[in-house]
């Protein structure tokens, strides 16, 4: 057997269902990987369509899902993971292949996704960093972005390395691994026998009965509590206990982006996404109404790559700050006065438990929710309206969310089915990010319905892969929120005290979107009004594979004075006095046009 069959029963033996990526030079070597549907079963016939590989003894190897860029490939390994819970595998070519994926690893990085990433390198013998044709020194690019990452020479240590690797991934605190395979490597014959995928542990609780009593006496003495969920609780498969302990003791939740839908959007307990566009995009003091009253925040699963600063602080008085997570972090930006790490599902039952039959003493004011303004069937489109109609041409769906723009009026606006229906890159948040999360999870779990929310110029960034959406008859629906330039960017130069506004920063040439999907075997439509956007969404269930709307958007209603940076008028000239938040208008005035402008995140 050679050692890449052998890396094919390490990853199935495993649990790893699929490989994502784009091989090179080495292909001949991960053949078990790419022969498809031509394997051959020991008595000569042809094997099943499975779309994988054979190994030697005549069993499937695994599917190979080919990208059109390895960002993609991890993005998809990222978006399938999300939505099963389990760790996922890439593969790449040596030289850039390994530099492509760079952005998807770091992404599961800071994001804590579970994904091994297997790299190609030269032939052991000719290895000369940054001398010969196509090699770097992989390990060096790749730690620190890597929970572990190694370079194999002997093919005896393939097998211990691979399980330190998949380990590394699901132990404590997700995220990526790698590991870099010479050519030769693979070609060579496997001499160790196979490690038993290695069962992580999880870590030992940080508390005990001392801990559950000042957590009980905090909340016994707190009026106006409340529980701010992180994405933790969904990786963790946290969020229906914790969802039980707020109603038990009548906390509301306020969410961040991924772990909206702790509790519903309509429930008396709903405390509110968690989001530094929130002012804006509902046009009042949101974060205040969210956090001004409150007196103790018990934070469950809140990782630090979610947290803005003075998400809390400096709104109302002092606030005791109690966090509860699975795996360790740095959390002193939090404040946390007691930070608890292991076993929060054992915890919250103890906890439970000691406060008995308490109750939050005062009732709680939800904060706003929903859509910012009723629907105009004529248009033009506004954000709110994408996600109002989305929410009428479906039942539960995921939105995977790319970047910009429109992630923050989804994030906020958007209504889940459950915690985790909302998909994208809490931490690193790069362009062009939506499309693979969405086609992953479309590819793991295609029982759920998948949409995807971009803007033009994410999309565009990454807009190669329709062709692969296409080819794996993918259903999803992909909608492009076309501003026809960078509209978060647009908003940043709106806050800048003195900064030119030069449109060349921002603004993009026109693209007909629909010309491109079609290009790419995806059907498209193009909807300019809320009428025609719900008709093109109503109608997908009719469509196969993907469709691609394109919805041109305005975001004007969002530039408004409240976080607008101005010059100080002439002494001689009034100040312009704030519109009227009654009058009939198409998108309501702000209520607080004095405002000191915020500072926004991506």
């Amino acid at each position: 057997m050679r050692v890449s069959h052998q890396i094919a029963e390490i990853l199935r033996d495993s649990g790893f269902a699929r490989v994502f990526g784009v091989p090179g030079r080495e292909a001949s070597a991960i053949d078990f990987l790419l022969d498809g549907d031509a394997g051959v079963d020991p008595a000569g016939a042809p094997a099943p369509g499975d779309g994988a590989g054979r190994l030697p003894d005549g069993s499937a190897g695994l599917p190979f899902v080919l990208t059109r860029h390895e960002y993609t490939a991890a993005g998809m390994a990222i978006g399938a993971s999300r939505a099963t819970g389990e760790a996922q595998a890439c593969w790449v070519t040596l030289g850039p292949g390994v530099t492509h994926i760079m952005s998807g690893c770091a992404t599961a990085m800071l994001d804590r996704n579970p994904v091994l990433i297997l790299g190609a390198q030269i032939e052991t013998g000719a290895i000369r960093h940054n001398e010969a044709h196509q090699c770097l020194d992989n390990v060096a690019l790749m730690r620190p972005i890597t929970k572990y990452a190694a370079e194999v020479h002997d093919p005896a240590d393939v097998p211990r390395v691979l399980a330190e690797a998949i380990a590394a991934t699901r132990t404590g605190r997700p995220g990526p691994a790698f590991v870099s395979l010479p050519i030769d490597v693979l070609e060579s014959e496997a001499v160790a026998a196979l490690t038993a995928p290695v069962v992580p542990a999880p870590p030992a609780p940080s508390w005990g009965a001392a801990e559950v009593s000042h957590w009980a006496d905090a909340l016994r003495s707190a009026r106006t509590p409340l529980i701010v969920a992180g994405d933790g609780v969904v990786k963790t498969g946290l969020a229906p206990q914790l969802a039980a302990f707020a109603r038990k003791f009548e906390i509301p939740v306020a969410a961040t982006y991924t772990a909206h839908g702790v509790v519903p959007v309509d429930s008396e307990l709903y405390g509110g996404v968690i989001s530094s566009y929130a002012d804006v995009l509902f046009e009042m003091k949101y974060l205040d109404a969210m956090f001004a009253d409150t007196d103790l925040i018990l934070l469950a699963g809140y990782d630090s790559m979610e947290h803005y600063p003075n998400t809390w602080r400096g709104r109302g008085g002092t606030k005791r700050v109690l966090a509860l997570s699975e795996w360790e972090q740095d959390d002193s930006a939090f404040g946390a006065e007691s930070s608890l790490v292991g076993a929060p599902a054992l915890f919250l039952d103890q906890l439970a438990e000691a406060l008995g039959d308490h109750r939050r003493p005062v009732t709680h004011m939800p904060v706003p929710g929903g859509s910012l303004v009723p629907e105009d069937g004529s248009g033009p489109l506004r954000g709110p309206e994408i996600l109002s109609a989305l929410s009428k041409a479906f039942g539960r769906f995921r939105l995977a969310a790319d970047i910009g723009m429109n992630r923050h009026l989804s994030g906020v606006h958007f209504t889940p089915g459950a915690a985790g229906d909302y998909i994208t890159s809490p931490g690193l948040s790069g362009f062009g990010i939506g499309l693979p999360l969405g086609m992953g999870a479309a590819l793991a779990d295609p029982s759920t319905p998948v949409v995807v929310l971009a803007g033009d110029g994410g999309f565009h960034s990454n807009s190669g892969d329709l062709e692969t959406a296409a080819r794996l008859g993918l259903k999803l629906v992909v909608i492009v929120a076309d501003s026809t330039g960078n509209g978060l960017i647009q908003r940043y130069q709106a806050l800048g005290k003195d900064v030119s506004r030069r449109a060349d920063l921002t603004a993009s040439n026109p693209v007909d979107f629909v010309k491109l999907a079609e290009a790419n075997g995806v059907p498209a439509v193009r909807a300019e009004s809320f009428d025609a956007l719900l008709d093109a969404l109503t109608a997908s269930a009719a469509t196969p594979g993907p469709l691609l709307v394109h919805a041109p958007v305005s975001y004007g209603d969002l530039f408004i004075n409240a976080y607008e940076k101005k010059a100080p008028a002439a002494a001689s000239t009034p100040a312009p006095a704030p519109a009227s938040t009654s009058a009939p208008a198409p998108a309501p005035a702000p209520a607080h046009a004095g405002a000191e402008p915020v500072a926004l995140a991506s």
